[in-house]
């Protein structure tokens, strides 16, 4: 027996509708059989085997998507856990990076303030030598009674001026040089999250015309 037997050739239902149109006609066709004594074992059988098969037949596709469905819910978990993990490692390279960038930024500045340090007590000392230098020179030339001897004086404060000069630029030379400014990181691109699945849509039902029962002569 063919589809278009059962639920005719011209049938433009879905094919669930389909189906459930031959499992009534089937009922409707061997109902009156079924109750009658002659050949009611064979066609009860005959007539589980045709409802299994038709039961089947709606089963699989559903069971073909309930499959579907699952199996894009577990990738997404997965590639979920894996963004989770690649978001935790991402957060802590960017931890690391911060913590040993401020590190060197405190460096930086501590060697920074010892180096202006350092220039300041120089030049403090500088300063006061050459006052001292200064101020014994020109004692030494009031001193002087001849233009000689206040030429000497001039000469003498001349040397250790220049000798006081000397010292401080070596010790400014001996100050370390400040490295340029450390560069704050730049914090790379955060891993993306997946794309969750799309909700199966739940199926609407569709207003059809109910088929009508086949009329039987009633078994006797």
């Amino acid at each position: 027996m063919k589809w278009g037997d059962w639920v005719g050739d011209n049938c433009d239902t879905d094919y669930f509708e389909c189906k459930i149109i031959m499992i009534h006609k089937l009922f409707t066709k061997f109902y009156p059989i079924l109750n009658s004594n002659q050949g009611r074992a064979i066609e009860r059988s005959k007539m589980k085997k045709r409802l299994a098969v038709a039961s089947i037949a709606v089963a699989v596709p559903l069971a073909s998507t309930n499959i579907a469905v699952a199996d894009s819910q577990s990738d997404y978990q997965l590639a979920m856990q894996q963004y989770k993990t690649a978001l935790s490692n991402w957060n802590a390279a960017n931890k690391a990076d911060q913590d040993a960038y401020q590190l060197a930024l405190k460096t930086w500045n501590d060697a920074n303030k010892a180096a202006d340090q350092a220039r300041k007590a120089i030049a403090d000392k500088f300063k006061s030598d050459a006052d001292a230098i200064k101020a014994r020179t020109a004692a030494a030339v009031a001193a002087a009674v001849n233009a000689k001897d206040k030429k000497a004086a001039n000469t003498a404060g001349k040397l250790e001026m220049d000798a006081a000069i000397l010292a401080r630029n070596n010790a400014l030379a001996a100050i370390p040089v400040v490295p340029a400014e450390p560069i704050k990181p730049t914090p790379a691109a955060s891993p993306t999250p997946p794309t969750k699945p799309a909700q199966s849509a739940k199926p609407t039902p569709t207003e059809t015309a109910k088929p009508k029962p086949i009329k039987t002569p009633k078994a006797k």
